[in-house]
């Protein structure tokens, strides 16, 4: 879901009937000093830097939060998901899946069932080089409103542990309201509010959170086998690699190259699905011309508006070879008859 523009995101919300809207920015402080930016950096002992990613920063965040952001709160549990999928969303020929990074609910619960049963909420995260993005938390949100028991009771909290805070949820039975939030400890306060009122968002008209069937669908085109999440998840490793190979680089003084086996276009077919189509528009524009009729002169053999497509390349010879009667020849005329003309 991480590749998730909003208007795609919107597409499949409309299909499950549900419309988003971004409140005004919140400035209000919290009640409490908000808390210290989260480190994303690592020095090792050679005092190189390393820069932690998303999964490799999670269980430090995790830590982090509860320690500044739940306190002495035993009530509520997080739990690190970024191996468990979330339930697959499809709507209006689109399909997304993903994952989450932490999840969050009643302390004592959260171990029992699977990782996202007794979940009330999830913490997406983001290291503060990237920016937060709108379409993979409405995706996540329906999600886990589909495998919670809380259903439209849950609720999504977005941040990169710094200065970047946004709250996603339910407000209606087709409604779902994101909030930004200038201060962290306010965006906090909000969340914990979302997470421990949940019967107020969990509607009676169970079909809000159901879309189309899929016999109903026209799904010509509709991506079953999910390519493109195979080919996400493809490229998100090979970039993995390739960093690495860069802090190799700069530790060895030597970069190593990425196996052939273990780049992305290698592990996914029709990798570059879209390069293909367009070399082989190339390769028809140089083979043929398409030409349109705009007048009178050629009737009856050639009406206006017939379009002709002719070939680019052929010999004098075979010209000579194959033409018959009633064939129609086009030729660079020479420069007395241009003249005329």
């Amino acid at each position: 879901m991480s590749e998730a523009s909003i208007p795609f995101a919107e597409a499949i919300l409309d299909g499950f009937g549900f419309k988003y809207s971004v409140d005004p920015v919140v400035k209000e402080p919290g009640s409490t000093a908000d808390p210290p930016a989260y480190s994303w950096k690592v020095v090792d002992k050679e005092a190189v830097i390393w820069k932690k990613g998303e999964h490799a920063g999670t269980p430090g965040a995790r830590d982090w939060a509860q320690t500044h952001l739940l306190g002495g709160d035993e009530t509520f549990g997080l739990k690190v998901v970024t191996g468990a999928l979330l339930p697959i969303v499809k709507a209006n020929r689109r399909s997304a899946s993903g994952k989450g990074d932490m999840a969050i609910g009643n302390a004592e619960d959260m171990q029992f069932g699977e990782e996202y049963l007794f979940a009330n909420g999830l913490v997406e995260l983001k290291t503060d080089e990237y920016p937060l993005k709108t379409g993979q938390n409405l995706l996540e949100l329906l999600a886990l409103s589909k495998i919670s028991s809380f259903g439209t009771g849950v609720a999504v909290l977005a941040t990169n542990c710094s200065n970047k805070w946004e709250t996603f949820h339910f407000s209606g039975r087709r409604a779902i309201r994101r909030k930004i939030y200038k201060h962290g400890r306010k965006a906090w306060e909000d969340f914990m509010h979302l997470l421990k009122s949940p019967e107020e968002r969990v509607f009676a008209e169970k079909t809000a959170l159901e879309a189309v069937d899929e016999d109903d669908q026209n799904l010509e085109g509709f991506d079953l086998n999910n390519h493109d999440n195979k080919k996400f998840k493809a490229s998100e490793d090979h970039a993995v690699l390739e960093r690495l190979a860069d802090h190799l680089s700069d530790i060895y003084g030597e970069r190593p190259s990425i196996p052939l086996w273990a780049r992305a276009e290698a592990r996914v077919p029709n990798y570059y699905p879209e390069r293909v189509g367009l070399f082989t528009a190339f390769i028809i524009s140089q083979l043929i011309s398409l030409f349109v009729i705009p007048s009178r002169s050629m009737d009856p053999t050639l009406e206006v508006g017939d379009v002709l497509v002719v070939e680019n390349k052929v010999t004098s010879r075979a010209m000579k070879d194959n033409n018959r009667k009633g064939d129609i020849v086009l030729f660079h005329p020479p420069s007395r008859l241009q003249q005329i003309v």
